[in-house]
């Protein structure tokens, strides 16, 4: 059985971390100024049938003082979506990831790029000294695409002058022939039982010895908790669900991404089991 546990970093399209600091004296300052808008860098996808594409775009704006000091970094990956002879699908799904879902490409963490930049220049205006840059980060990665489903990990990671980094991971399918967001109501024979399963089997994977101590000591308590809409997605392998940052363990232990196999998650429809 594989789980992923994530020390402070995101293993995901966007790597996102503080690096070592680098004290230096400001001095007055004007608005910060963007540099020029790094190009897109689209990244293509193909599935072996031919019909189905999926192309990954990322975007990275920086935020410069005007004495030169680097503010702020906004890096997004984002996917676009093909589907050879169903458009609509297509574009119900790369409008979704884009406006309204997981994260709004114009408001990661609940900031808009200019709340943002007057943020960091606000901090950077009172403090002393400016070290690490701050950074707000999204990325999707595709995990499985068929003609049933099409599903991604997503990651989002925030440095805004607190004491660490702050990241969440989260996932999200859609049925590939409509191109709507695939609910646990919509995978699954019955939700009560499918939800008896996987808590279960977390209780039953928690138990190994790689978890030993690093969990909370009510964690089993929340394990319930879980499993939600925004908390799983499918692969190549099973059905993933995450646990974020202090859901079942402190801030150290990361993140953890649990994993039922296919041929043990019976719960879900025979459609969605590879």
């Amino acid at each position: 059985m594989k789980y992923r546990v994530l020390f402070c970093i995101l293993s995901c399209v966007c790597l996102f971390g503080i690096m070592g600091c680098t004290s230096q004296t400001k001095g007055d300052t004007k608005p910060a100024q963007p540099e020029a808008e790094k190009a897109e860098t689209p990244t293509d996808i193909p599935q072996p049938g031919g019909h189905l594409y999926v192309r990954l775009d990322e975007s990275s704006q920086e935020y410069m003082a005007d004495d030169g000091t680097h503010l702020l970094t906004i890096t997004k990956i984002f996917p676009v979506v093909t589907i050879s002879g169903n458009e609509e699908a297509a574009s119900a799904i790369n409008d979704y990831v884009r406006g309204d879902g997981l994260f709004d490409e114009n408001s990661l963490f609940g900031l808009s790029n200019e709340e943002a930049l007057r943020w960091a220049e606000s901090d950077y205006k009172a403090q002393g000294r400016w070290g690490a840059a701050y950074e707000l980060c999204i990325g999707y990665n595709l995990q499985r695409m068929d003609d049933e489903v099409i599903s991604f990990r997503v990651s989002a990671s925030s440095y805004m002058g607190t004491a660490h980094p702050n990241h969440i991971l989260a996932g999200i399918a859609f049925n590939t022939q409509t191109g709507k967001r695939l609910t646990l109501a919509d995978i699954v024979e019955d939700e009560e039982t499918a939800s008896e399963s996987v808590l279960q089997f977390l209780l039953t994977e928690t138990k190994k010895e790689e978890y030993a101590g690093i969990l909370y000591e009510d964690y089993e308590e929340r394990l319930i908790n879980l499993l939600r809409e925004d908390a799983w997605y499918l692969d190549e392998d099973g059905f993933h669900i995450i646990a974020n940052e202090y859901e079942i363990s402190c801030y150290a232990a990361g993140d953890f991404d649990f994993v039922i196999p296919y041929e043990q998650a019976h719960f879900l429809k025979e459609k969605y089991r590879k």
